[in-house]
């Protein structure tokens, strides 16, 4: 899966930079969207995602 980053990732806070490579890790090691999308939630559960990071799905990708 190709991953694009579009703006600056602000590190107000200590957790985002290691959150933030391992979710990339995450996104691009994705092989289907169905695992791509459980993956997401799992991760988003387990580190406070919606805390640091504002995300969704499109009809055709992931934003």
């Amino acid at each position: 899966m190709e991953v694009r980053i579009e703006s600056m990732i602000c590190l107000w806070d200590d957790k985002i930079p290691v959150m933030f490579l391992e979710f990339v890790n995450l996104l691009t090691l994705a092989t289907s969207e169905e695992q791509l999308r459980a993956s997401v939630k799992d991760f988003a559960e387990k580190h406070e995602l919606d805390r640091f990071f504002l995300y969704g799905f499109g009809s055709h990708h992931f934003y």
